[in-house]
Protein backbone atom coordinates (compact mmCIF):
# COMPACT_ATOMS: atom_id res chain seq x y z
CA UNK A 1 0.00 0.00 0.00
CA UNK A 2 1.69 3.61 -1.15
CA UNK A 3 2.16 5.43 1.88
CA UNK A 4 4.55 8.47 2.70
CA UNK A 5 5.53 9.89 6.38
CA UNK A 6 7.69 12.99 7.45
CA UNK A 7 9.46 14.02 10.52
CA UNK A 8 9.12 17.17 11.71
CA UNK A 9 12.88 19.29 12.77
CA UNK A 10 11.49 21.85 15.40
CA UNK A 11 11.75 24.84 13.21
CA UNK A 12 13.93 24.06 10.94
CA UNK A 13 11.71 21.81 8.74
CA UNK A 14 11.23 17.97 8.27
CA UNK A 15 12.78 15.43 6.86
CA UNK A 16 11.28 12.65 4.79
CA UNK A 17 10.86 9.41 6.83
CA UNK A 18 8.83 6.84 5.00
CA UNK A 19 8.29 6.48 1.36
CA UNK A 20 6.50 3.20 -0.20
CA UNK A 21 5.67 3.76 -3.91
CA UNK A 22 3.70 0.85 -4.74
CA UNK A 23 0.10 0.80 -5.01
CA UNK A 24 -2.45 -1.65 -3.92
CA UNK A 25 -4.62 -0.83 -7.12
CA UNK A 26 -4.02 -0.30 -10.82
CA UNK A 27 -3.07 3.73 -11.37
CA UNK A 28 -5.37 6.36 -13.14
CA UNK A 29 -4.74 6.13 -16.71
CA UNK A 30 -4.01 9.79 -18.31
CA UNK A 31 -7.06 10.20 -20.28
CA UNK A 32 -9.54 9.56 -17.24
CA UNK A 33 -7.16 11.92 -14.42
CA UNK A 34 -9.46 15.01 -15.44
CA UNK A 35 -12.46 12.88 -13.86
CA UNK A 36 -10.71 12.28 -10.79
CA UNK A 37 -12.33 14.26 -7.32
CA UNK A 38 -9.14 15.67 -6.57
CA UNK A 39 -8.50 17.55 -10.00
CA UNK A 40 -12.13 18.35 -10.36
CA UNK A 41 -12.55 21.88 -8.16
CA UNK A 42 -15.43 24.39 -8.88
CA UNK A 43 -12.98 27.73 -8.30
CA UNK A 44 -13.92 31.15 -8.96
CA UNK A 45 -13.73 31.11 -12.55
CA UNK A 46 -16.44 28.52 -12.37
CA UNK A 47 -18.96 30.21 -10.14
CA UNK A 48 -18.47 33.17 -11.99
CA UNK A 49 -18.89 31.72 -15.08
CA UNK A 50 -22.01 29.63 -13.79
CA UNK A 51 -24.10 32.96 -12.58
CA UNK A 52 -23.13 34.91 -15.28
CA UNK A 53 -24.61 32.54 -17.64
CA UNK A 54 -27.68 32.41 -15.24
CA UNK A 55 -28.05 36.16 -15.76
CA UNK A 56 -28.44 35.64 -19.56
CA UNK A 57 -31.16 32.62 -18.92
CA UNK A 58 -28.47 29.87 -19.79
CA UNK A 59 -28.49 26.41 -18.36
CA UNK A 60 -25.74 24.33 -16.46
CA UNK A 61 -25.37 22.15 -19.35
CA UNK A 62 -25.20 25.05 -21.85
CA UNK A 63 -23.09 27.04 -19.54
CA UNK A 64 -20.60 23.67 -18.90
CA UNK A 65 -20.06 23.45 -22.94
CA UNK A 66 -19.60 27.15 -23.25
CA UNK A 67 -17.10 26.83 -20.72
CA UNK A 68 -15.12 23.89 -22.23
CA UNK A 69 -14.89 26.20 -25.42
CA UNK A 70 -13.50 28.95 -23.76
CA UNK A 71 -11.15 26.82 -21.93
CA UNK A 72 -10.03 24.70 -25.00
CA UNK A 73 -11.23 21.41 -24.30
CA UNK A 74 -12.92 19.28 -21.51
CA UNK A 75 -9.99 18.35 -20.31
CA UNK A 76 -8.79 22.15 -19.06
CA UNK A 77 -12.13 22.37 -17.78
CA UNK A 78 -11.58 20.98 -14.46
CA UNK A 79 -14.96 19.52 -13.28
CA UNK A 80 -17.94 17.77 -14.92
CA UNK A 81 -21.26 18.68 -15.72
CA UNK A 82 -22.14 17.19 -12.56
CA UNK A 83 -20.13 19.46 -10.67
CA UNK A 84 -21.74 22.46 -12.12
CA UNK A 85 -25.43 20.98 -11.60
CA UNK A 86 -24.22 20.66 -8.33
CA UNK A 87 -22.49 24.24 -7.68
CA UNK A 88 -26.32 25.65 -8.70
CA UNK A 89 -28.41 23.20 -6.50
CA UNK A 90 -26.05 24.37 -3.88
CA UNK A 91 -26.64 27.82 -4.80
CA UNK A 92 -29.92 27.40 -4.45
CA UNK A 93 -30.17 25.29 -1.26
CA UNK A 94 -28.64 28.35 0.55
CA UNK A 95 -30.54 30.65 -0.80
CA UNK A 96 -33.02 28.47 0.67
CA UNK A 97 -35.51 30.66 2.85
CA UNK A 98 -33.69 33.16 2.75
CA UNK A 99 -34.62 33.97 -0.78
CA UNK A 100 -36.93 36.63 -0.26
CA UNK A 101 -35.15 38.64 2.19
CA UNK A 102 -31.92 38.38 -0.42
CA UNK A 103 -33.93 40.22 -3.01
CA UNK A 104 -35.37 42.81 -0.52
CA UNK A 105 -31.99 43.47 0.99
CA UNK A 106 -30.54 44.34 -2.36
CA UNK A 107 -34.02 46.28 -3.63
CA UNK A 108 -33.45 48.82 0.24
CA UNK A 109 -30.05 50.12 -1.52
CA UNK A 110 -31.93 50.89 -4.59
CA UNK A 111 -35.56 52.02 -4.11
CA UNK A 112 -38.66 50.81 -2.28
CA UNK A 113 -39.55 47.48 -2.04
CA UNK A 114 -42.88 45.22 -1.24
CA UNK A 115 -42.00 43.24 1.61
CA UNK A 116 -44.91 40.32 0.92
CA UNK A 117 -42.53 39.07 -1.75
CA UNK A 118 -44.32 34.83 -2.38
CA UNK A 119 -43.97 32.59 -5.59
CA UNK A 120 -46.84 31.97 -7.91
CA UNK A 121 -46.74 35.80 -8.42
CA UNK A 122 -47.82 37.75 -11.55
CA UNK A 123 -45.09 39.66 -13.39
CA UNK A 124 -46.75 43.03 -13.99
CA UNK A 125 -44.15 45.46 -16.03
CA UNK A 126 -45.25 48.96 -16.64
CA UNK A 127 -43.57 49.34 -20.34
CA UNK A 128 -43.87 52.74 -22.28
CA UNK A 129 -42.17 53.85 -25.44
CA UNK A 130 -38.96 56.24 -25.88
CA UNK A 131 -37.75 58.57 -28.60
CA UNK A 132 -36.58 55.55 -31.14
CA UNK A 133 -40.13 54.30 -30.94
CA UNK A 134 -39.15 50.94 -28.49
CA UNK A 135 -40.16 49.70 -25.72
CA UNK A 136 -38.76 50.81 -22.52
CA UNK A 137 -39.54 48.98 -19.19
CA UNK A 138 -40.50 51.86 -16.26
CA UNK A 139 -40.89 48.73 -13.55
CA UNK A 140 -42.40 46.11 -12.68
CA UNK A 141 -44.48 44.48 -9.61
CA UNK A 142 -45.33 41.22 -8.35
CA UNK A 143 -48.83 40.24 -7.68
CA UNK A 144 -50.26 37.39 -5.70
CA UNK A 145 -53.98 38.23 -7.17
CA UNK A 146 -55.23 39.83 -10.18
CA UNK A 147 -58.26 41.48 -7.60
CA UNK A 148 -58.93 45.26 -7.78
CA UNK A 149 -56.81 45.80 -4.50
CA UNK A 150 -53.53 44.29 -5.66
CA UNK A 151 -53.55 46.51 -8.99
CA UNK A 152 -54.46 49.69 -6.40
CA UNK A 153 -51.25 48.92 -4.26
CA UNK A 154 -49.50 48.50 -7.75
CA UNK A 155 -50.30 51.16 -8.61
CA UNK A 156 -50.10 52.96 -5.91
CA UNK A 157 -46.35 52.03 -5.38
CA UNK A 158 -45.97 52.75 -9.13
CA UNK A 159 -46.86 56.84 -8.72
CA UNK A 160 -44.51 56.95 -5.50
CA UNK A 161 -41.40 55.28 -7.15
CA UNK A 162 -42.37 57.69 -10.36
CA UNK A 163 -43.30 61.12 -8.47
CA UNK A 164 -46.40 61.34 -10.40
CA UNK A 165 -49.17 59.87 -12.74
CA UNK A 166 -49.00 59.09 -15.96
CA UNK A 167 -51.51 61.15 -18.51
CA UNK A 168 -52.45 58.07 -20.12
CA UNK A 169 -52.50 54.60 -19.61
CA UNK A 170 -53.49 51.23 -21.63
CA UNK A 171 -54.32 47.92 -20.45
CA UNK A 172 -56.45 45.14 -21.40
CA UNK A 173 -60.12 44.80 -20.66
CA UNK A 174 -59.17 43.47 -16.93
CA UNK A 175 -62.29 44.79 -15.38
CA UNK A 176 -60.36 44.78 -12.19
CA UNK A 177 -57.84 47.05 -13.19
CA UNK A 178 -60.19 49.04 -14.46
CA UNK A 179 -61.76 49.83 -11.36
CA UNK A 180 -58.43 50.43 -9.54
CA UNK A 181 -56.97 52.80 -12.13
CA UNK A 182 -60.51 54.61 -11.84
CA UNK A 183 -59.66 54.40 -7.73
CA UNK A 184 -55.97 55.49 -7.31
CA UNK A 185 -55.63 57.49 -10.99
CA UNK A 186 -58.45 59.28 -11.82
CA UNK A 187 -57.16 62.18 -13.40
CA UNK A 188 -55.30 59.14 -16.02
CA UNK A 189 -56.98 58.75 -19.20
CA UNK A 190 -57.42 55.07 -19.08
CA UNK A 191 -57.57 53.22 -22.50
CA UNK A 192 -58.21 49.50 -24.15
CA UNK A 193 -55.39 48.24 -26.56
CA UNK A 194 -57.01 48.08 -30.06
CA UNK A 195 -54.50 45.20 -30.77
CA UNK A 196 -56.17 42.96 -28.15
CA UNK A 197 -59.58 43.48 -29.17
CA UNK A 198 -59.09 43.00 -32.74
CA UNK A 199 -57.31 39.72 -32.20
CA UNK A 200 -60.27 38.27 -30.91
CA UNK A 201 -61.93 39.41 -33.31
CA UNK A 202 -61.90 36.22 -35.38
CA UNK A 203 -62.64 34.04 -32.58
CA UNK A 204 -66.33 36.05 -31.76
CA UNK A 205 -67.69 36.04 -35.24
CA UNK A 206 -67.77 32.11 -36.26
CA UNK A 207 -65.89 30.68 -39.72
CA UNK A 208 -68.43 32.25 -42.41
CA UNK A 209 -67.98 35.98 -41.36
CA UNK A 210 -63.98 35.51 -40.60
CA UNK A 211 -63.83 34.35 -44.38
CA UNK A 212 -65.90 37.06 -45.48
CA UNK A 213 -63.32 39.66 -46.77
CA UNK A 214 -65.87 42.49 -47.53
CA UNK A 215 -66.68 42.32 -43.89
CA UNK A 216 -63.41 41.90 -42.38
CA UNK A 217 -62.31 44.89 -44.29
CA UNK A 218 -65.76 47.18 -43.55
CA UNK A 219 -64.99 46.60 -39.94
CA UNK A 220 -61.58 47.94 -40.01
CA UNK A 221 -61.80 50.45 -41.49
CA UNK A 222 -64.44 51.58 -38.96
CA UNK A 223 -62.64 50.27 -35.73
CA UNK A 224 -59.28 51.85 -37.00
CA UNK A 225 -59.86 54.98 -38.92
CA UNK A 226 -58.74 58.04 -36.86
CA UNK A 227 -60.54 60.32 -39.44
CA UNK A 228 -64.07 59.99 -38.25
CA UNK A 229 -65.52 62.45 -35.37
CA UNK A 230 -68.01 60.37 -32.85
CA UNK A 231 -71.00 60.97 -35.06
CA UNK A 232 -69.76 59.70 -37.90
CA UNK A 233 -68.62 56.60 -36.03
CA UNK A 234 -71.43 55.81 -34.77
CA UNK A 235 -73.13 55.78 -37.88
CA UNK A 236 -70.83 53.26 -39.54
CA UNK A 237 -70.61 50.92 -36.54
CA UNK A 238 -74.36 50.74 -36.86
CA UNK A 239 -74.18 50.41 -40.92
CA UNK A 240 -72.50 47.44 -40.39
CA UNK A 241 -73.61 45.81 -37.39
CA UNK A 242 -77.15 46.12 -39.19
CA UNK A 243 -75.84 44.71 -42.70
CA UNK A 244 -74.21 41.57 -41.08
CA UNK A 245 -76.86 41.11 -38.50
CA UNK A 246 -74.70 41.83 -35.52
CA UNK A 247 -76.86 44.46 -33.31
CA UNK A 248 -77.83 41.89 -30.92
CA UNK A 249 -74.34 39.89 -30.50
CA UNK A 250 -73.34 40.26 -27.18
CA UNK A 251 -69.57 40.74 -27.78
CA UNK A 252 -70.07 44.10 -30.32
CA UNK A 253 -72.83 44.92 -27.78
CA UNK A 254 -70.22 44.91 -24.94
CA UNK A 255 -67.91 46.84 -26.98
CA UNK A 256 -69.85 49.45 -28.25
CA UNK A 257 -70.55 50.24 -24.01
CA UNK A 258 -66.88 50.41 -23.91
CA UNK A 259 -66.25 52.33 -26.64
CA UNK A 260 -64.92 55.31 -25.42
CA UNK A 261 -61.91 53.22 -23.75
CA UNK A 262 -61.12 52.11 -27.72
CA UNK A 263 -62.05 54.02 -30.32
CA UNK A 264 -59.91 56.74 -31.91
CA UNK A 265 -62.99 58.80 -31.98
CA UNK A 266 -63.46 59.79 -28.66
CA UNK A 267 -59.70 60.77 -28.00
CA UNK A 268 -58.38 62.28 -30.95
CA UNK A 269 -56.98 65.49 -29.01
CA UNK A 270 -55.10 63.02 -26.58
CA UNK A 271 -51.06 62.26 -27.46
CA UNK A 272 -50.46 58.88 -27.26
CA UNK A 273 -47.41 58.33 -29.37
CA UNK A 274 -49.32 56.09 -31.69
CA UNK A 275 -49.32 53.28 -28.68
CA UNK A 276 -53.19 52.29 -29.40
CA UNK A 277 -52.58 52.00 -33.38
CA UNK A 278 -49.03 50.01 -33.37
CA UNK A 279 -48.72 45.77 -32.80
CA UNK A 280 -49.03 44.90 -29.29
CA UNK A 281 -46.72 46.96 -27.19
CA UNK A 282 -47.58 44.16 -24.46
CA UNK A 283 -47.20 41.30 -26.52
CA UNK A 284 -43.42 42.54 -27.59
CA UNK A 285 -42.55 43.39 -24.01
CA UNK A 286 -43.60 39.47 -22.81
CA UNK A 287 -41.78 38.53 -25.78
CA UNK A 288 -38.54 40.48 -24.89
CA UNK A 289 -38.67 39.79 -21.36
CA UNK A 290 -39.45 35.39 -22.09
CA UNK A 291 -35.89 35.72 -23.41
CA UNK A 292 -34.89 36.50 -19.94
CA UNK A 293 -36.97 34.72 -17.40
CA UNK A 294 -38.49 31.65 -16.29
CA UNK A 295 -41.72 30.72 -13.89
CA UNK A 296 -39.64 28.41 -12.08
CA UNK A 297 -37.07 30.85 -11.15
CA UNK A 298 -36.45 32.02 -7.47
CA UNK A 299 -36.71 35.75 -6.78
CA UNK A 300 -33.08 36.33 -6.62
CA UNK A 301 -33.15 34.66 -9.95
CA UNK A 302 -35.87 36.68 -11.10
CA UNK A 303 -34.36 40.30 -9.70
CA UNK A 304 -30.61 38.78 -11.87
CA UNK A 305 -32.71 38.49 -14.91
CA UNK A 306 -34.66 41.79 -14.56
CA UNK A 307 -31.15 43.56 -13.94
CA UNK A 308 -29.43 41.77 -17.03
CA UNK A 309 -33.28 42.61 -19.32
CA UNK A 310 -32.13 46.15 -18.33
CA UNK A 311 -28.53 46.12 -19.16
CA UNK A 312 -29.76 44.56 -22.43
CA UNK A 313 -32.71 47.47 -23.02
CA UNK A 314 -30.20 49.96 -21.89
CA UNK A 315 -27.25 48.76 -24.15
CA UNK A 316 -30.07 48.79 -27.50
CA UNK A 317 -31.10 52.66 -26.54
CA UNK A 318 -27.64 53.66 -26.34
CA UNK A 319 -27.01 52.19 -29.83
CA UNK A 320 -29.36 53.51 -31.72
CA UNK A 321 -28.80 57.03 -29.84
CA UNK A 322 -25.46 56.58 -31.39
CA UNK A 323 -26.64 55.66 -34.82
CA UNK A 324 -29.45 58.57 -34.64
CA UNK A 325 -25.89 61.12 -33.66
CA UNK A 326 -23.53 59.91 -36.07
CA UNK A 327 -26.08 58.38 -39.00
CA UNK A 328 -27.47 60.28 -41.86
CA UNK A 329 -30.56 59.51 -43.75
CA UNK A 330 -30.79 58.95 -46.91
CA UNK A 331 -32.99 62.19 -48.33
CA UNK A 332 -35.39 61.87 -50.89
CA UNK A 333 -36.79 65.60 -51.50
CA UNK A 334 -34.61 68.37 -52.08
CA UNK A 335 -36.58 70.02 -49.51
CA UNK A 336 -34.97 72.49 -46.77
CA UNK A 337 -37.58 71.10 -44.47
CA UNK A 338 -37.12 67.47 -44.67
CA UNK A 339 -33.45 68.67 -43.97
CA UNK A 340 -34.54 70.41 -40.83
CA UNK A 341 -36.41 67.70 -39.57
CA UNK A 342 -33.55 65.32 -40.12
CA UNK A 343 -31.41 67.14 -37.44
CA UNK A 344 -34.02 67.37 -34.87
CA UNK A 345 -35.64 63.28 -34.61
CA UNK A 346 -34.44 60.14 -34.10
CA UNK A 347 -33.65 57.89 -37.56
CA UNK A 348 -36.39 55.82 -36.58
CA UNK A 349 -38.78 59.01 -35.97
CA UNK A 350 -37.35 60.90 -38.70
CA UNK A 351 -38.45 58.22 -41.45
CA UNK A 352 -41.93 58.79 -39.98
CA UNK A 353 -41.58 62.26 -40.52
CA UNK A 354 -39.96 61.82 -44.05
CA UNK A 355 -42.80 59.32 -45.12
CA UNK A 356 -45.21 62.52 -44.43
CA UNK A 357 -43.21 65.37 -46.21
CA UNK A 358 -43.22 62.60 -49.49
CA UNK A 359 -46.95 62.33 -48.94
CA UNK A 360 -47.36 66.15 -49.28
CA UNK A 361 -45.21 66.01 -52.68
CA UNK A 362 -46.75 63.38 -54.26
CA UNK A 363 -49.75 62.24 -52.62
CA UNK A 364 -51.82 65.32 -52.01
CA UNK A 365 -53.30 68.20 -53.75
CA UNK A 366 -55.07 71.94 -52.23
CA UNK A 367 -59.00 71.34 -53.40
CA UNK A 368 -59.46 74.95 -52.20
CA UNK A 369 -57.91 78.18 -50.13
CA UNK A 370 -60.29 80.59 -48.08
CA UNK A 371 -58.28 83.92 -46.68
CA UNK A 372 -59.48 85.59 -43.79
CA UNK A 373 -58.22 88.56 -42.15
CA UNK A 374 -56.32 86.48 -39.03
CA UNK A 375 -55.56 83.30 -41.06
CA UNK A 376 -55.71 81.06 -43.82
CA UNK A 377 -57.75 77.54 -44.08
CA UNK A 378 -56.71 74.79 -46.83
CA UNK A 379 -58.66 72.12 -47.75
CA UNK A 380 -56.65 69.37 -48.95
CA UNK A 381 -56.89 65.92 -50.72
CA UNK A 382 -55.04 62.53 -50.35
CA UNK A 383 -55.28 59.19 -52.32
CA UNK A 384 -57.90 58.42 -49.43
CA UNK A 385 -60.00 60.51 -50.87
CA UNK A 386 -60.50 62.24 -47.68
CA UNK A 387 -60.53 66.01 -47.18
CA UNK A 388 -58.58 67.02 -44.30
CA UNK A 389 -58.92 71.03 -43.41
CA UNK A 390 -55.68 72.95 -42.54
CA UNK A 391 -56.28 76.59 -40.71
CA UNK A 392 -52.37 78.22 -41.00
CA UNK A 393 -51.75 81.22 -39.62
CA UNK A 394 -49.12 83.10 -41.36
CA UNK A 395 -48.54 86.05 -38.60
CA UNK A 396 -47.16 83.21 -35.88
CA UNK A 397 -46.65 80.49 -38.41
CA UNK A 398 -48.99 77.98 -36.27
CA UNK A 399 -51.13 75.29 -38.47
CA UNK A 400 -53.70 73.26 -36.87
CA UNK A 401 -55.17 70.22 -39.02
CA UNK A 402 -58.54 68.41 -38.82
CA UNK A 403 -56.64 64.94 -39.08
CA UNK A 404 -55.09 65.94 -35.62
CA UNK A 405 -52.10 63.86 -36.45
CA UNK A 406 -49.84 66.04 -34.27
CA UNK A 407 -52.59 65.80 -31.58
CA UNK A 408 -52.23 62.05 -31.82
CA UNK A 409 -48.62 61.09 -32.38
CA UNK A 410 -47.02 64.45 -31.84
CA UNK A 411 -45.75 64.77 -35.44
CA UNK A 412 -46.99 66.87 -38.34
CA UNK A 413 -49.28 65.80 -41.07
CA UNK A 414 -48.68 65.48 -44.72
CA UNK A 415 -51.63 67.97 -44.90
CA UNK A 416 -49.49 71.00 -43.01
CA UNK A 417 -46.30 69.82 -44.93
CA UNK A 418 -48.63 70.90 -48.00
CA UNK A 419 -49.08 74.13 -46.53
CA UNK A 420 -45.74 74.91 -45.07
CA UNK A 421 -44.42 74.13 -48.51
CA UNK A 422 -46.68 76.31 -50.44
Amino acid sequence: MARVAFRILGHDGYVLSIFKEQHNHPLTSPPYRPFLKINRNIDLGHKKSILNCAKANIGTMKSYRLFKESVGGYSSVGATAVDFKNFKCDLKAYIGGGDAQMVIDKLFRKSEVCPGFRYMMIFTPFTGVDNHKKCVTFGFGLLSSEDAESYSWLLRSFMNAMGNAPSCIITDQDPSMRIAIEEVLPQTKHRYCMWHIMNKLSGKVGLVLRKDTEFMNRINQVVWTHYLDKKEWKAQWRSVMADYNLTEHSWFKSLYTLRKFWIPAYFRDLFMAGLLRTMSRSESENSFFDDFTDRNFSLVELLMQFESAMEDQQFKFTRLNSESESGIPVFKTPLKIEKHAASLFTLSVFYDVQKEICASCFSCSIVCIQNSEDASEYQISDVSGMISIVHYCERDGTAHCTCKNYERIGLLCRHIFVVFKT
